[in-house]
């Protein structure tokens, strides 16, 4: 999936390319994005073409880890660190956000040194 951050809309809300007879490139508009409900949005784009079996879909996200480091940083004070991380760990998953079946998530992390 290729996320689009243009900010003008076409006809269409999806966009596809053709990598191979298993791959394809979709590009959403910010419109469509702003549903969150990604499947649903990839079922409606199967109405222009884009062929799709959902049992065979898999989503890949990122996650990042925030390791808290006790050392003294000018740039960030500590309690900084702590509010920014206690903040990011509560923040809402990727696939609850976009209504991803968890089943069909890749996640891969990283973890971040505060």
């Amino acid at each position: 999936m290729k996320w689009s951050t243009q900010s003008t809309c076409t006809s269409t809300t999806c966009g596809h390319t053709a990598r191979s007879e298993r791959h394809t490139n979709a590009e959403l508009t910010p419109e469509e994005l702003e549903k969150n409900n990604l499947p649903d949005v990839l079922r409606r784009c199967a109405a222009i073409g884009l062929r799709i079996v959902e049992a065979d879909t898999s989503y890949y996200l990122g996650r990042e880890t925030l390791l808290l480091l006790p050392t003294y940083d000018r740039a960030m004070p500590l309690w900084r660190k702590r509010l920014f991380r206690f903040l990011s760990r509560n923040s809402r998953a990727a696939t609850d956000f976009f209504s991803i079946p968890p089943s069909r998530v890749v996640e891969i992390g990283t973890q971040i040194e505060l």
